[in-house]
């Protein structure tokens, strides 16, 4: 089993069903760029169950917005912590 991120591949494969299963493994293996490329284009299939998984896939995918506020709110604090001791 790898241990790192999967090898992108030249091409993508033709096949959803195929290509879903490829951005599944890239997201198994923590190669998140790949899946989010993968699965993207595969929202919108016309087969019904490689969309539902896809936008599955693309939910777990998308950025967390309690992690964003958090990272906001740890940066103004650094900032005014900054501004009134140091400067």
């Amino acid at each position: 089993m790898a241990s790192g991120p999967t090898e992108p591949r030249a091409t993508a494969p033709t096949d959803p069903r195929e290509a879903l299963a490829e951005a599944e493994r890239a997201f198994e293996a923590g190669d998140f760029a790949t899946a989010r490329s993968l699965a993207k284009p595969l929202v919108s299939s016309a087969d019904a169950e490689v969309a539902k998984r896809a936008t599955e896939l693309s939910g777990r995918l998308a950025l967390d917005p309690v992690q964003l506020g958090v990272l906001v709110t740890c940066t103004l604090f650094f900032v005014r912590v900054l501004l009134r001791y140091v400067f």
